[in-house]
């Protein structure tokens, strides 16, 4: 059964039919939207990779189907799902296995377009529901409000797009009659240059930082990453890859690294594929 589950993922992976809107970044949101009712396919695919000890390798695959409500309004489902490969590490129990993590939808508002007026302007809210974490594959009683606020800014005719993105998640767990809640946040940056008419080439940089108990004054950790993004548009589909080096973090577990937290090395492929209206 675990073969068949992985020759079916592999094969959603590296799928390469997949463009309504441009993700032109693999971890930064833009501020356009979708138009009124066209509909889009998308899929997220994100490898993580390196703990401190043991082996650790972690495959994340996000698929989504998105619709524009309005010409201002998008929307979202997503279904969460993640294959874990961990031997060897003491912190988290051996496990080799592909299964669903949970479901999130997506509402994306946009204020201001990046195309009409002088800067983009988005607010993005994600509820989501976990029931297996995808760091280790253990199950997990959780529930989250993704929340972001999505700039944008354009120059040279579109050629160069910048984008910064402000996230704020609050989470609460559950583990029996036990519960806790954290506090999610981070900044993730963007820019990228239009080098030939189907593709851009640029860098992206991301900053995750958590709260316990919702409380400012009780950071667990922060850790920066950064690399290069490559993103290339046809007229009937897009992709994006991005990978995703940790630079720095607190407190460090490893080096300069926090590799109890976070993961040494990401790399993430997404495409799209417009549907009929």
């Amino acid at each position: 059964m675990k073969s068949v589950k992985l020759m079916a993922l592999g094969a959603l992976f590296f799928a390469t039919s997949a463009h309504a809107s441009e993700a032109f970044f693999g971890y930064s949101y833009v501020a356009d939207t979708h138009a009124k009712g066209t509909w889009e396919y998308e899929q997220h695919n994100t490898l993580r990779s390196g703990k401190g000890e043991g082996e650790y390798n972690a495959l994340d695959v996000k698929f989504e189907l998105e619709t524009g409500i309005t010409d201002k309004l998008q929307m979202a489902l997503y279904l969460n799902t993640s294959y874990n490969n961990v031997s060897g590490n003491p912190e988290i129990a051996d496990i080799n296995e592909f299964d669903v993590n949970g479901l999130s939808v997506e509402f994306l508002y946009n204020v201001l377009s990046p195309y009409k007026d002088s800067f983009g302007l988005s607010f993005y809210v994600e509820p989501e529901v976990e029931v297996r974490k995808s760091s280790s594959g253990q199950p997990v009683n959780k529930k989250a409000i993704d929340a972001k606020v999505i700039l944008q800014k354009n120059f040279l005719e579109n050629s160069l797009v910048t984008v910064l993105n402000l996230k704020l998640e609050p989470e609460w767990k559950r583990d029996g009659t036990e519960r806790e809640s954290s506090l999610e946040a981070g900044i993730t940056a963007g820019v990228t240059y239009r080098v030939q008419p189907k593709t851009y080439v640029g860098l992206e940089i991301v900053n995750d930082f958590e709260y316990e108990d919702m409380n400012f004054a009780k950071q667990e950790f922060y850790a920066w990453s950064a690399g290069p993004t490559v993103h290339y548009a046809a007229d009937n589909f897009w992709w994006t890859l991005t990978a995703l080096p940790q630079i720095s973090a607190w407190p460090k577990t490893d080096a300069d690294l926090n590799l109890d937290e976070k993961e040494k090395f990401q790399v993430r492929f997404k495409f799209g594929i417009p549907l009929a209206e």
